[in-house]
């Protein structure tokens, strides 16, 4: 189980965080580290306990609580989107980009820090590792990462998983994400899923697919973490 602790940007600013070391102290240990990135409803519970999970796979995670510099403790009921986009529409990119910074700094335990996101954060997880040193991508469902990739990709090896029926990632912008991929990366269509199909407290949610995400997504940041794959 994780807790909640506060991480400092380079700004000044504080923002909350979740933070599920592999220690049960509350320190990290010698461990490679994972930033979780919210989808637009800020940190929810799935989003902890998906933190959990991938504590207990032998990964220190943080997921910062990127709202917080427009509400502290933000989160929206799924049923609320215009709401959640109107937040995540407050921010702007320099902002992400120190927030997502310090929770990187605070995963790191020397053993390189993957970025792990889902809907925005799953596009703010590639786009990020455009600009800051991690060890590996893994982006569900992103939104914006057909945009992103009109950019110099992230030298650090990527993985998508997008669902084929997904309303948000037309096949059009699926074909400019695959189209991107190198010979290090991984790119992965899900049959009969939509958005957010990986996400258990939401009606989108297909056990099949994401089970099956879920054990590529494993076996690649094992991978990515014993290799250099570093910026």
């Amino acid at each position: 189980m994780g807790l909640w602790t506060e991480i400092i940007a380079d700004d000044g600013h504080a923002q909350s965080a979740y933070w599920a070391p592999v220690t049960e102290t509350g320190a990290g240990a010698e461990a490679p580290g994972i930033v979780l990135l919210q989808e637009i409803f800020g940190v929810t519970p799935a989003l902890r306990e998906l933190a959990d999970a991938f504590q207990a796979q032998g990964y220190n995670v943080v997921v910062p609580a990127l709202y917080d510099r427009i509400q502290p403790n933000c989160v929206i009921d799924y049923d609320d989107t215009d709401r959640a986009r109107a937040m995540k529409n407050q921010l702007q990119n320099p902002v992400l980009e120190a927030d997502i910074r310090a929770a990187i700094a605070h995963a790191d335990s020397g053993q390189g820090v993957a970025l792990v996101g889902y809907c925005w954060g799953g596009g703010l997880a590639y786009w990020a590792a455009q600009n800051c040193r991690v060890q590996a991508v893994v982006s569900y469902y992103g939104t914006n990462v057909a945009k992103y990739c009109e950019d110099a990709p992230p030298s650090a090896p990527c993985q998508f998983h997008l669902g084929v029926d997904d309303p948000m990632i037309d096949a059009d912008a699926r074909e400019v994400i695959s189209n991107s991929c190198r010979p290090i990366d991984q790119y992965f269509e899900y049959e009969g899923a939509g958005h957010a199909f990986a996400n258990a407290s939401r009606t989108s949610y297909r056990q099949e697919q994401a089970y099956l995400a879920e054990q590529r997504t494993l076996s690649f940041l094992s991978t990515a973490f014993q290799g250099d794959s570093t910026q």
